[in-house]
C-alpha cells in the first residue's frame, strides 16, 4: 500500500511541477521503469534460489514472468536512454507524463 501511495503522490507532484514551469523552458515528467535488474531484485534472485534450489537462469526467468509481460528485465541502459532522450531537444513538449519504460506491464492493468 505505501508503494500505490508513494507512487501516486510522485506522479501527482510531477504534474503539479509541470504546471507550475509550463512557461519557461523546464520541464518535469516521471520515468516510471518496471522491473530493472538493482541490487534489491539481485537479492530477490538469490533468496528465489536458495529457497527454490533453482539455477540463475531459472530465477532470472521466473522472476518477470509474474510482474512483466515482456517476461523479461527492462535493461538499465534502456531507463538511461529514455532519460537521455528526454533532456534532448525533441522532447521539449513533453511535459506533467508519467512515461512507463516497463516491458507492458501498464499497458495490461
Amino acid at each position: 500500500m505505501d508503494y500505490i501511495t508513494t507512487k501516486t503522490a510522485f506522479i501527482g507532484l510531477t504534474r503539479a511541477v509541470a504546471l507550475e514551469v509550463s512557461r519557461t523552458a523546464v520541464t518535469c515528467n516521471a520515468i516510471c521503469p518496471g522491473t530493472v535488474l538493482t541490487p534489491a531484485i539481485e537479492r530477490r534472485l538469490q533468496n528465489d534460489m536458495q529457497r527454490d534450489g533453482i539455477t540463475r537462469d531459472q530465477a532470472e526467468q521466473q522472476f518477470p514472468d509474474s510482474r512483466q509481460p515482456s517476461r523479461r528485465f527492462v535493461p538499465d541502459s534502456d531507463v538511461a536512454g529514455l532519460i537521455a532522450f528526454r533532456c534532448g531537444p525533441h522532447a521539449v513538449g513533453i511535459n506533467g507524463a508519467a512515461l512507463p519504460i516497463d516491458g507492458g506491464w501498464v499497458a495490461g492493468r
